[in-house]
């Protein structure tokens, strides 16, 4: 049920012109496997109910399902984007200060930069808030031998989780939590 939505952003359309588009393209017919067509308010429908993440996530399944036996290493980070074009001149001026952000979190394939898996959320937030959902994800659909990170995800519960139920070597910059500068955790 994803393809509807995809050919849907591709093609830059309604619902109705993806009909009528695949209603003309015999070899997309085929290869979607379509042999009668739904309403286009059928797939409307389809679409309110699918989860903007369930749709990053089957398209990334589909590129780690065809390029991660190549890759053996991955990384996970995060960046934040603005959610106004307004730039800091403006903001500072008028005093107002930036309260939201979108936050990216992902993991890639160390060597090509595909993603294997991607958390949207909002920030500022810590990086070890999208973790779990980043790293569950990841270890559904690739198996690597060792995972980098930085700082921001060392934590006592990812070494673990990657060393012993993802059996991935975990590569991550330690961080001192305590006053006194001494690190903590088994790994």
């Amino acid at each position: 049920m994803l393809t509807h939505k995809l050919l849907k952003a591709y093609l830059n359309s309604t619902y109705r012109g993806v009909i009528e588009f695949v209603e003309v393209s015999d070899e997309l017919k085929k290869r979607i496997g379509l042999t009668s067509f739904p309403r286009y308010s059928t797939l409307k429908k389809s679409a309110d109910r699918t989860c903007v993440q369930d749709i990053v996530d089957g398209m990334l399944l589909e590129l780690v399902q065809r390029f991660a036996a190549e890759y053996r290493e991955v990384a996970i980070d995060s960046t934040e984007f603005e959610t106004t074009c307004a730039s800091a001149q403006f903001r500072t001026k008028w005093g107002r200060n930036r309260t939201k952000f979108i936050k990216v979190s992902v993991c890639v394939m160390a060597t090509s930069r595909l993603p294997s898996s991607v958390v949207l959320g909002w920030g500022p937030s810590n990086d070890k808030q999208d973790a779990p959902d980043l790293l569950v994800t990841a270890s559904n659909v690739n198996h690597p031998d060792r995972l980098y990170a930085d700082a921001g995800y060392d934590a006592d519960w990812v070494h673990p989780f990657c060393r012993e139920t993802w059996n991935v070597e975990s590569v991550i910059k330690s961080a001192v939590h305590r006053s006194h500068g001494v690190l903590n955790g088994h790994y």
